[in-house]
């Protein structure tokens, strides 16, 4: 990972998303991350942590839906189980997680896909 790529900010608390039109208007930025989760659920509540790491060392915004909440979001979204992460760059979603997966994975890709998004094209 080049540390070039890395900007840090002094973000605090993730911020919850809580309906549709929120996601779609999250285009104006150029790097985010929502997670899907539930209350009920232990990985969600590890997978938040890590990436409220993740966004403070990161220029990336990190966002959470609350499903338990806010049900009708994850309908619109056909986000069928939590946890659920997707990453978009430019507000297209280039990576998406449910279920049982590698966070550590998914956070390398997207750091990569940061990294390409001012050298080339990544669209």
């Amino acid at each position: 990972m080049s540390s070039a790529c890395l900007m840090p900010l002094n973000l605090s608390n993730m911020r919850t998303i809580q309906n549709y039109e929120a996601i779609e208007g999250l285009v104006q930025y150029p790097f985010v991350i929502i997670e899907y989760s539930r209350a009920s659920c232990a990985p969600c509540r590890t997978i938040k942590y890590r990436l409220e790491i993740f966004e403070k060392e990161h220029d990336v915004h990190v966002f959470e839906v609350p499903l338990d909440d806010f049900p009708a979001v994850a309908a619109q979204r056909n986000i069928l189980s939590a946890p659920t992460i997707e990453g978009y760059v430019d507000g297209k979603m280039y990576l998406k997680e449910s279920g049982y997966f590698s966070l550590d994975a998914f956070l390398k890709r997207y750091e990569e896909l940061m990294c390409l998004e001012g050298e080339v094209d990544i669209k």
